[in-house]
């Protein structure tokens, strides 16, 4: 049990993913690099997992990109841009990357600082004026790893004003966005990066957006890489599978570029990490310093649930004995992405697909496996299940919240979590962690304890919910 690690569901592909249909899309893909280091005999188990990985989460397509020093040396497309429709994927097919646009917010803003434009430790209030006033002494640091104690939920804009700007989203801010004390805890925040892409324009003087491509995506090169949706179609975007838009997707528009607004390709991704494991350099040019990059990278926040800890827009952790930098992003309207990176190595991973799910780590060890075959531990084996007794499961029993109100009962003698509709019963596992096993596997779970010993928090999914 590995977790977060891909789900499956076996479903039937299209002809597009036969051998012979994946030979003629390698072929006709003159991006695609092999090197004599990387036979295309070594990616046959990355072609494997993508494959099982669409089959289980039914999938109509994805791209994979894998970079090794300053290369792609491998590329392809599989499958679909649409669930009914019948033009295949290539390397070059836009997807939204969703929440993989919060790390180019958090280098947009790291880049600011380095200028002397902000100061990442000073409060908000100093220059978000319209900030309730539970939220101004919040600092810049505090949104980029997810400590700043708000909600999940960002300010929306409904379809009808998709348009409306950051500017103008400030003043929607609720006080009640803060439930936890700054600093306290980690807790994932679409509205902290809202809150970032906001202090990007404030300290920068231009839209979010126009800094972010003047910056980061020109430098670059990343031409397939934009916030206009149709920019995105005219390149040749994947439609999203997911079912209708939920309150929290509607409406997208400035208000949501900086926590998941960018659209992109695999190439163009690999470009970034290229830069991003040479210290901010491609092909010569210093696009970011060293040390924004050593800043964005550092640990800062530790995962209650879930393995390593938070830098700014980038998760950091050691698998299998190598340092793994890395984001993902799921669910924004039949999306998920993965940037996938081993800095130490030189070596990145990029999956993009288009229906929403959990990210694909499945495919991204069968390439660290192709890539690097001789440097990787063991996969660890799972931890046995233990059981609890009735009053270790009192403890944690109570409703949480933060913007929504979870709750944890003890239903026929077995611990459960309702979020929702849904009851997922939690199992303590002998390393001391818990999980909450859902219809696709299971979650991480972690009960926090505040200074009196007294469980103060429930973490899962990377977000924090208060103990009321």
């Amino acid at each position: 049990m590995d977790f977060p690690r891909a789900t499956r569901i076996i479903m039937p592909m299209t002809t597009l993913t036969t051998r012979a249909g994946l030979a003629l899309l390698l072929a006709l893909t003159p991006v695609a690099r092999l090197t004599a280091q990387h036979a295309p005999a070594s990616f046959a188990r990355v072609d494997s997992a993508l494959l099982d990985e669409l089959r289980r989460m039914n999938t109509p397509g994805a791209a994979i990109a894998i970079v090794s020093g300053d290369s792609v040396v491998y590329a392809r497309g599989f499958g679909r841009t649409s669930a009914d429709g019948q033009t295949p994927v290539t390397p070059g097919t836009e997807f939204r990357i969703a929440s993989v646009t919060k790390v180019f917010t958090a280098a947009m803003l790291v880049a600011l600082a380095e200028s002397g434009r902000l100061d990442l430790d000073a409060p908000l209030g100093d220059r978000l004026g319209a900030l309730p006033d539970s939220l101004r002494a919040i600092t810049p640091h505090q949104l980029l790893s997810h400590t700043a104690g708000l909600i999940m939920a960002p300010v929306a804009a409904a379809p009808a004003d998709s348009d409306v700007d950051l500017a103008a989203a400030m003043p929607r801010v609720m006080p009640r966005a803060a439930f936890a004390q700054r600093g306290e805890i980690f807790s994932y925040s679409n509205l902290g990066y809202q809150l970032a892409g906001r202090m990007i324009e404030v300290a920068g003087g231009q839209p979010y957006a126009d800094q972010v491509r003047s910056t980061i995506l020109a430098p670059l090169g990343m031409e397939g890489t934009t916030f206009d949706s149709a920019t995105a179609a005219r390149i040749g975007l994947a439609s999203g599978t997911a079912g209708p838009p939920t309150p929290a997707t509607v409406g997208w528009g400035p208000t949501t570029w900086p926590f998941a607004g960018l659209y992109s390709n695999v190439l163009d991704l690999s470009r970034f990490a290229i830069a991003f494991m040479n210290g901010g350099k491609y092909k010569g040019k210093q696009v970011l310093s060293p040390s924004a990059i050593a800043r964005i990278s550092r640990p800062v926040a530790p995962f209650s649930s879930g393995e390593g800890d938070y830098g700014y827009g980038v998760r950091v952790y050691r698998h299998r004995g190598v340092d793994v930098v890395e984001h993902g992003g799921f669910g924004q309207n039949g999306y998920r992405s993965l940037l996938y990176m081993v800095p130490s190595r030189r070596v990145a991973v990029i999956v993009l697909a288009n229906r929403a799910g959990r990210r694909p780590y499945a495919v991204a060890d069968a390439a660290l496996e192709a890539v690097l075959p001789n440097a990787l531990e063991p996969v660890a084996a799972s931890p046995a299940e233990v059981a609890m007794d009735s009053s270790e499961m009192a403890r944690y029993v109570g409703r949480y919240a933060a913007g929504m109100v979870v709750e944890v009962s003890v239903d026929g003698g077995v611990l459960t979590l309702h979020q929702g509709m849904v009851a997922m019963p939690i199992r303590k596992m002998a390393d001391g962690r818990f999980v909450a096993q859902t219809e696709e596997g299971g979650a991480w779970v972690a009960f926090v304890a505040a200074g009196d010993g007294r469980v103060k928090y429930l973490h899962t999914n990377m977000r924090a919910f208060r103990r009321l």
